[in-house]
């Protein structure tokens, strides 16, 4: 390859905080010609690009061959519902692939016509011992781990069929094994069990509103919400409720599941299926769910298996260095500012919506230009205040990751319904002027993206890890 112009740089090549080369800094070449978008032309490229465009909710006229899925907006999340468009049209790729080559022309030697590998499809019934997110549930100890749940309101702009409804929410439990679980402890040891879909169903919460006056519809509302939360028992499924509650012109639906049971990405999957479910039999159709992929015993058994291999070791040590200093992770007597809204006489809390232009600009301007992913900016910030507030030069906490990254060849974890997130903790030093720099590089070098941890910790139990206090600050924050 013939570069079309050479040119010296006189200061040096500008650099991101990654690291790699800042193409943004550059000095502009003098013909200044605007870079053209190269169309797809074949029926794969299009098919790929009308894809990508749902996904990222742009025109697909935006969509070029050598398009960049992160620089558009892209993030892991995202990824994993690229690879689920494109099996729906039958390509298959590997999640790991498109992110090593995150273009429309990068991607298309990785994509197959057929899957190398098939999930079981059948039911799955049987114990199996706890993954490591399941058992730090238990291990924090909290009041009532069975109210731990997801809230997750839908309104429509019609009034829905109840039986329709009902229909739909069976075939979903039916379909998604982790709907169907209970959690079992026992001589201090975890365990979940699935339970067979003939043995249980998802039973509806039926609430109308209209002839309510306005002043009392809220209350009666959430009074239903919290009687169902309240409800649960974790060694007695089923662990989700769904609830109807109509007004004289529309629907919401209410869907109350335990965290045990559903992350950010199992949720997704979860309401495509109930409306794909719902629409199939309001129109007296019968419901087909896309197939599953691996379940969560494929991926305990797997999980297990794995942890008798030879990194056990070396990620020990760094993560018993990432849990040094964290119980003064904290400020002793430091009040929280009186701007923060007062939940009890312990707690305050801080709410701030960012507006939909500022998150385009940093999700679609800033990220890409800075070769940054959006964790990275809002840790960075978070790190920030939290260095002004408490006044301290090192940052200890716990945030999380998708926590379905390719570890074995034959798992694909794109549509398995579980809490798969990991959990793990940062040790972030505040005394850079650049955080972003430090933050960016810090979550670079997070061995496995923080996976073994959990594995070591709660799985595994060593005692260097299991007996270390939990950090005191919590950063919730997945794509």
């Amino acid at each position: 390859m013939v570069p079309n112009r050479i040119e010296r740089i006189q200061d040096g090549i500008p650099r991101l905080p990654s690291g790699k080369l800042n193409r943004g800094a550059l000095p502009k070449t003098t013909d200044g010609a605007p870079i053209s978008i190269t169309a797809p032309r074949t029926g794969r490229e299009k098919s790929v690009a009308e894809c990508w465009a749902k996904v990222l909710d742009v025109p697909t006229a935006q969509i070029g061959l050598e398009s960049n899925f992160f620089e558009l907006g892209g993030d892991s999340l995202l990824l994993i519902s690229l690879v689920c468009e494109l099996e729906a049209k039958g390509l298959f790729v590997e999640v790991h692939e498109l992110f090593d080559n995150p273009t429309v022309a990068g991607s298309l030697p990785f994509l197959q016509q057929e899957q190398e590998y098939s999930s079981n499809q059948s039911p799955v019934i049987g114990s199996y011992p706890a993954l490591a997110r399941h058992r730090k549930l238990f291990a924090d100890g909290f009041a009532h781990p069975a109210h731990w749940n997801r809230c997750i309101l839908i309104d429509f702009h019609r009034l829905l069929d109840q039986d329709a409804l009902q229909e739909a929410a069976n075939a979903v439990s039916a379909h998604h094994d982790g709907l169907r679980l209970s959690f079992h402890e026992q001589n201090g040891d975890i365990s979940f069990r699935f339970h067979p879909p003939g043995a249980m169903e998802t039973t509806l919460s039926y609430l109308d509103l209209s002839a309510l006056p306005a002043e009392v519809r809220e209350k009666k509302k959430y009074g239903l919400l919290n009687e169902l939360n309240e409800s649960f028992d974790l060694a007695k499924p089923p662990l989700i409720k769904v609830a109807m509650i109509d007004d004289e012109r529309r629907s919401t639906v209410a869907l109350i599941v335990h965290h045990l049971l559903i992350d950010m990405r199992s949720c997704q999957v979860l309401l495509e299926d109930l409306l794909s479910s719902y629409q199939a039999a309001i129109s007296h159709r019968s419901v087909r769910l896309p197939r599953k992929t691996s379940s969560l015993a494929e991926w305990t058994e797997a999980l297990h298996a794995h942890i008798d291999q030879q990194w056990k070791q070396e990620e020990l040590s760094y993560w018993q260095h990432e849990l040094a200093g964290v119980s003064q992770c904290l400020p002793e007597g430091k009040a929280l500012p009186d701007s923060y809204c007062a939940v009890d006489a312990d707690q305050r809390t801080s709410a701030l919506a960012v507006g939909k232009d500022v998150t385009e600009r940093l999700v679609r301007g800033v990220a890409p230009r800075l070769d940054v992913g959006m964790q990275d900016i809002v840790l960075a910030a978070f790190a920030a205040a939290f260095r002004r507030w408490a006044g301290l030069n090192e940052l200890v906490l716990n945030t999380c990751g998708v926590g379905r990254d390719k570890l074995f060849d034959d798992i694909n974890l794109t549509r398995t319904v579980g809490e798969l997130n990991t959990v793990y903790p940062l040790r972030i030093s505040l005394e850079a002027d650049n955080l972003l720099t430090t933050v960016a590089v810090k979550l670079r070098e997070v061995p496995a993206r923080g996976l073994h941890y959990g594995m070591l910790r709660y799985i595994a139990a060593h005692h260097e890890l299991a007996d270390a206090p939990e950090p005191e600050v919590f950063f919730n924050y997945v794509s």
